[in-house]
């Protein structure tokens, strides 16, 4: 882990290794930081039951992707269908008798009569 350069991920992605020694103090050895895509590495070499584990101060995330697949859009569900769209009686699909839609007065009800509603 102390070598500069790249890796390849199992996602595909690249990880870029850089490393930086600084001294504190004059009498002390060199401090080497080592950063993963510019994120700290705090611990290495921890050991696991399967495998190494290596601790960082951040979340490395993959890099997203321009490419869509049917259902990963929001409301839609794996038939691709929409759940957004009105049924038949007017209301969002899925939506029930228990359904949290609350019921909004008209335009043209005063407010006596949006209190009786």
């Amino acid at each position: 882990l102390l070598a500069e350069g790249t890796a390849t991920t199992l996602l595909g992605t690249e990880l870029e290794f850089t490393s930086r020694r600084i001294r504190f103090w004059w009498w002390r050895s060199p401090y080497r930081i080592i950063r993963v895509n510019g994120i700290r590495v705090l611990a290495t070499n921890i050991e696991a039951d399967n495998g190494l584990i290596h601790l960082i101060h951040g979340v490395l995330l993959p890099e997203e992707s321009d490419d869509e697949s049917p259902g990963e859009d929001e409301g839609e569900a794996a038939t691709g269908e929409d759940i957004d769209t009105p049924s038949d009686d007017g209301a969002p699909k899925g939506a029930g008798e228990d359904s949290a839609v609350d019921e909004v007065p008209d335009e043209e009800t005063t407010g006596e009569e949006a209190a009786k509603v």
